[in-house]
């Protein structure tokens, strides 16, 4: 069976608003056949409560990541055990707040021949890059705890309460 390679498989990236990052992608075709690749983008979320990542047509979804990533080149050829880097951009506009989500995915057909029968066979490979972006300075993070129940079996229990730091 053949197989691509892409690293990393996910960007994790804070960036300032109206500010820009640049990296790259590397893409391996880890197959026994040439193949032509081709890239899509798409929107991904979490799904609850399994934490699955859920896909989306880009451009679809809330905080999608669509208009502020660029990358090149989309699409390219690759020999068996070539590989191909593909730079990317991400840049916000100063209006930009929050975290943003998008997916870069890599697809490439390899021809498997013909079976016996006289019909072609293809195999479409797929792989990517998810994408988390972060703009720097706009979020924050805030919580207390106002209480909380201890229990210990055959010890008693206790409760603490945000009024002291001691039993109750």
């Amino acid at each position: 069976a053949g197989a691509i390679d892409v690293s990393p498989s996910a960007v994790e990236i804070k960036v300032a608003a109206g500010g820009s990052y640049r990296g790259s992608i590397t893409v391996t075709n880890n197959s026994k056949e040439a193949a032509d690749f081709g890239s899509t983008i798409h929107d991904w979320e979490y799904e609850a409560p399994s934490g699955a990542k859920k896909v989306f047509p880009a451009g679809t979804v809330e905080r999608s990541l669509n208009r502020w990533l660029s990358y090149s080149p989309a699409s390219f050829h690759l020999e068996p055990g070539q590989s191909q880097e593909v730079q990317f951009t991400v840049a916000p506009p100063a209006s930009a707040s929050g975290g943003y989500y998008s997916l870069v995915l890599f697809s490439g057909g390899v021809s498997k021949g013909k079976t016996k029968q006289g019909i072609n066979v293809n195999v479409n490979l797929q792989m990517g890059t998810v994408f988390l972006v972060e703009i720097e300075k706009t979020q924050s993070v805030k919580g207390s705890i106002t209480s909380f129940d201890v229990a210990n079996a055959g010890a008693g229990s206790g409760r603490s309460t945000d009024t002291g730091c001691g039993w109750n």
